[in-house]
Formats: C-alpha cells, structure tokens, sequence
C-alpha cells in the first residue's frame, strides 16, 4: 500500500535527538548506530570531511578536535552565532549544523526502511517564537525533507501519552528537563484535542549545566593542584587551548552525572586525558557521593520547581487541578529531580521512556497529517480495479474508528 501519511517524527534536541516512525499502528524509535538517542553534535576534521552525531563523540578524546566539536546549537537557533571549525577552515550556522543532525537521522531511517523520508514532523520548544521555529524549517529543507511540520514538544508528549485520560477535560503538566533546556508547559485535554494553554521555562538551564558544576567543583580543583596548568586557571577561559581541554573533561563529568543517576558513589579513573603545560600527562581522579553531587545540583533543580509553580499560580492553578504531570528529558533520571517534581503534588507518569517520549509523540501526531499530493507514490491499480481514498480523521480518541 502507497504511505498516504507522513508517519516519521523527529525530536530534534539540544544534546540528543531521536528519530521515530508509525508502522501499522505501531511506533517504532528508530535506531541509529545501535543506540536510540543521536548526539546533536557536528565535527569536521582538517580534510574537511563531515562528522555527525555518534562518530563525534571520540573527537571529544584530544583537546585539538574536541575545542572544533559544534554542540548545543540550538540554544542559540534562529540568531546569528556562527560555529567556526578553525581546523577545516569552515563557518556555519546554527541551522546548517541542525540540518546535518537531520541528515543523520533521515540517514538511519533510510538504513532501516531502504528509502529516505520526504516528510516529517519536528517538533520546537513551546518557548520557541518565529525566528526560532522558521530557522528550523529551512534546517529541514537543507536536509532535504520536502515537506516538514512542526510540533511543540509538550503537545508531542502529551500525544505519546494518548488522548485517553480519566476525563474528557483534564489538564497535564509537561515537566520537560533536558540536556540544554528546560520547558514546562500546562496542557489541556479537551475532547481529544490536546493544546499548550501557558508555558514557561529556560533555554539556558539542562543536562550540561550540571556536568560543568562537576568539571568546575570537583574535577578542575583536583588537577589544578597536581599538575602544571597555569593557562587553566578557571573554567571561564577563552584561549583554544583551555577551551580544548575543558571539552575533554565534561564527557567525564556526564559519566559521573549519570552513574549517580543509579547508584551513591561513583568513583573513576581517566589516564592521560591531556598533557599539562609542562608536558606530563594529566589523570582524572574523582570519587564523589550522589549526596554531594545533589548539594552541588539543588539550586538549579529547585529554580526549575520554582518556575513551574510560578507557571501554575499564573494561571491561577493548583496540583489538584492537574491530572498528571509527564516527565520529558534525560535529565529527568535524576533522583533528586524526581523527587522535586513528586513534591509538587501531582501523580507522576512515567509509562514512556523520557528520552524518547517527544519522538514518539511526533510518530503519532505524523500517522494523521496527510502527505501533499505530490509526494504520494500512487499505488498499482489492478485490471478493472478502482483506487479509493479514504477521507476521514485519522487519530481519534477512538483507536479503531468505524470507517
């Protein structure tokens, strides 16, 4: 059967990014290097070849490449902040570094199914205004989707979720906190049609923040005492190299970040990270307590609890106006995040991957948008047969609608 719809959906992420696709009523989270999360990142080497994505991470290793590695672009999307790769001797734009993540991931949706996707949803932060949202757009059309939709993340979680709720009027809070930003929005339920009533949050606040407090606290005291690193005294350092090394340590500290995720101490050892300025290899040691990590974390979880109160009294709303409140983002796996949220006093889902919830979201929204004309492939038509499409709605509150 020709595909009528666009069935693919993309949670194109400051950190991480995901992929998903609708197949005879089923959502699939597409993998891609054999990992269902894709790093938002972008390299290009000196001979000017293209990195995206997973095959970044092992430039993440040397203080040379590392300091070139383009991440968290879209904090800065729709503005005019320029990545320079000095080795390649390239600039591009927030966009342009978008579209290739997009590449990637219609590379691996091509991998799985043989043909690239034409369309798809994408989904933007609720906080996201034209700028924003039309330089995503075009980031889709250099990828070379020809048809692309987009989605605010809340609304994309709140349909992972379904449109079955204990009430045909209900009201569920999107607490989403990821690697780069965090969101939290009030979504209405009303009579299947889900809505973003009033939003607020940070796109400075995430998963990163806390994995440099860790670089800042605990990793750079430690090796600023044992070796020779004059030209790194801070973490606030502007030259190449420093900013090279510090690129090095912050894939340790998420390690760290996310080990205390599930257990109360971690300690690690990382041999020979980079040379000091004398020239001897420096080694990373650290031994911290999920305890101390929290210490060092609370602050900026409780702002994240304080905006989301602050939304919800806007609004003139209390916890037991609210059915559910979703979690969205990796940084969500926190302990303490969770137990912040559950503080607040509505019940807490968490039926559906937070990492992959959005994309999942966007693969249900896409089963119902129709692709344009243009792009259906009309489908074989037997001898003395007839071609039939059918117009109806396509997702309802009713998973099998009576045609």
């Amino acid at each position: 059967m020709a595909q009528v719809t666009i069935d693919f959906g993309i949670d194109l992420g400051t950190t991480n990014s995901v992929i998903s696709v609708s197949r005879n009523g089923e959502i699939e989270v597409i993998d891609n290097a054999q990992q269902k999360a894709t790093p938002s990142m972008v390299f290009i080497d000196k001979k000017g070849k293209m990195h995206r994505g997973k095959s970044v991470m092992s430039q993440l290793g040397r203080p040379s490449t590392a300091v070139d590695v383009a991440l968290e672009f879209k904090r800065v999307m729709g503005q005019d902040s320029p990545h320079s790769f000095e080795a390649a001797g390239r600039v591009m734009s927030p966009e342009e570094l978008s579209a290739e993540i997009l590449k990637e991931l219609r590379a691996a949706a091509e991998h799985r199914f043989v043909e690239p996707p034409r369309a798809a949803v994408i989904t933007i932060p609720a906080m996201f205004e034209l700028p924003q949202n039309e330089a995503t757009s075009r980031a889709a059309k250099l990828a070379g989707f020809e048809q692309v939709i987009l989605l605010q993340e809340p609304v994309a979680a709140a349909t992972a979720y379904g449109y079955q709720s204990e009430s045909d009027k209900a009201y569920w809070l999107v607490y989403d906190f990821g690697g780069g930003t965090f969101d939290v929005s009030i979504v209405s339920v009303r009579d299947g049609q889900l809505a973003v009533v009033k939003h607020g949050g940070d796109n400075y606040l995430g998963g990163a923040d806390f994995d440099r407090l860790i670089v800042d606290q605990c990793i750079l005291p430690s090796i600023l005492s044992q070796f020779d690193l004059a030209s790194m005294t801070s973490s606030g350092g502007d030259d190449r190299l420093t900013k090279g090394r510090l690129a090095v340590l912050r894939p340790i500290a998420e390690e760290v970040k996310k080990a205390l995720s599930r257990h109360d101490f971690e300690e690690i050892c990382r041999e020979e990270v980079f040379d000091d300025d004398s020239g001897t290899p420096v080694d990373v040691e650290l031994a911290l307590t999920r305890q101390a990590f929290e210490d060092m974390i609370r602050p900026k979880v409780e702002a994240s609890i304080e905006m989301t109160k602050q939304l919800m009294a806007d609004k003139g709303m209390s916890a037991g106006d609210f059915e559910k409140v979703l979690l969205v983002g990796g940084t969500t796996f926190i302990p303490l995040v969770r137990e912040a949220v559950s503080q607040i006093g509505i019940p807490v889902s968490l039926e559906i991957d937070p990492m992959t919830v959005v994309s999942y979201g966007a693969a249900v929204f896409a089963s119902s948008q129709r692709l344009p004309k243009d792009l259906i492939d009309a489908a074989p038509v037997a001898a003395g047969g007839a071609s039939v499409i059918l117009e109806h709605e396509l997702v309802t509150k009713d998973p099998t609608p009576v045609v």
